[in-house]
């Protein structure tokens, strides 16, 4: 070769091209100078001079290698706790290629991590047993190596839409344990090579069909909870399931009672139905007890079930009968409030109690296929009882206060 091709191949190999390929071809002649010379093009930064010709030859020697070069970005520091692991991969791997393991668990961490602190090439991250609360759009953007993510044990509630964009390489989804309630199609948008998921321990009590619709490399699902209710809702899943060839494990139903532990595929069709009478998984109200007060104090109730229908209402009464907002007498009602997908509330403030407030009060809540109450007994003791002094009580249970009252005139 001439000096000219040896300096060109040599130009080559320094920007990282690595690939053999045919011999160069021999330069040009110069451009001509002075008033007759065409317009000088101008280069991209970086290409200017006699690299110019080097980098041409590189690209024409291989084509990725300028993409190469881009993805060799220097990610900030992980955070102190975090574990990088990049050896090589198992053999009948790519040479070269690298693990990019990250571990990032048991760090209290509340959000996730900006995808820039973390190696592009990261192909496993680990961020379990954290405190993270959400997944917004895009939290996972520039990882489109990582085949496996694990968010179990944190303190999840709410995943927009979008949180796993460009994930596609992702082929398993840890998000066990954590408080998710709503769930839907869009959420898992964009992991078209999802094969293995998990859900359980969250806070649903079912799942709405097309739940799954955007995850066509499915083969198996687990989404077992304290909740789960096996009834006319999940009937999809029976045929999905079938259709897909997905395997559900470890997931048994909840309620009904009459279907307590059975696997929920295995269940008999005709046996999931939406029939009286009404089991709800979630169903309490507090304070629980009797209430034992004085008049002109306050007292706050809180009402919560499980969200299981469109047209569930959750109704207070008193004695037999309901009750409504009523300033005058200082009762206040907030209605129907829906938490994270899973939950309806109702809120029951009585304000200046006075002795008609004495009696029997429940939340009442009412479905198209049955109604469950819950309720407590509330005592008013006349503002001029009197009440003898604290009496102290100490057991292995711990230190109690016992009060006693002495109505006047009794």
């Amino acid at each position: 070769l001439s000096s000219q091709g040896k300096t060109k191949q040599l130009m080559c190999a320094l920007l990282g091209s690595g690939a053999a390929g045919p011999a160069p071809r021999p330069l040009a002649s110069p451009p001509p100078f002075g008033p007759q010379a065409p317009a000088r093009r101008m280069e991209p930064p970086g290409r200017r001079g006699p690299h110019a010709a080097a980098a041409a030859c590189c690209s024409s020697r291989c084509s990725r290698c300028w993409e190469r070069r881009r993805r060799r970005r220097r990610p900030a520091a992980l955070p102190p706790g975090c574990k990088h692991d990049g050896r090589p991969r198992g053999a009948g791997r790519t040479a070269g290629a690298a693990e990019g393991k990250v571990v990032c668990s048991s760090l209290e961490l509340a959000q996730v991590l900006p995808p820039d602190t973390l190696p592009n090439r990261t192909v496993t991250l680990i961020l379990s047993n954290n405190k993270i609360s959400e997944l917004k759009n895009g939290s996972f953007s520039g990882l489109s190596l990582l085949e496996r993510l694990d968010l179990r044990n944190n303190l999840i509630s709410s995943i927009d839409p979008g949180a796993f964009w460009g994930l596609s390489s992702l082929k398993r989804l840890d998000l066990t344990n954590n408080r998710i309630g709503c769930l839907n199609a869009d959420i898992f948008r964009g992991l078209t090579n999802l094969v293995r998921l998990n859900l359980s321990g969250n806070l649903f009590s079912s799942l709405s069909q097309g739940t799954f619709d955007y995850l066509g490399s499915l083969r198996s699902l687990e989404f077992q909870t304290e909740y789960l209710l096996c009834d006319c809702n999940i009937l999809w899943m029976h045929r999905w399931v079938k259709e897909r060839n997905i395997t559900v494990r470890d997931t048994r139903c909840v309620y009904p009672k009459s279907l307590q532990a059975q696997p929920v595929t295995g269940v008999k069709q005709e046996l999931l139905t939406c029939d009286p009478p009404l089991e709800l998984p979630s169903f309490y109200m507090t304070p629980s007890h009797r209430q034992v007060v004085f008049e002109g104090d306050s007292l706050p109730f809180q009402c919560m079930a499980s969200y299981i229908d469109q047209d569930m209402q959750v109704l207070w009464y008193q004695d037999g009968r309901i009750v409504e907002t009523d300033e005058s007498q200082g009762i206040f009602v907030e209605k129907n409030m829906i938490h994270n997908c899973s939950l309806i509330a109702s809120a029951l403030t009585i304000s200046n109690i006075q002795a008609g407030s004495t009696g029997n009060w429940g939340c009442h809540v009412q479905t198209k296929r049955g109604n469950n109450t819950r309720t407590v007994d509330i005592v008013v003791l006349e503002s001029s009882a009197q009440y003898c002094p604290p009496e102290r009580v100490v057991n292995n249970k711990g230190d109690f206060r016992s009060v006693t009252w002495r109505v006047l005139g009794k």
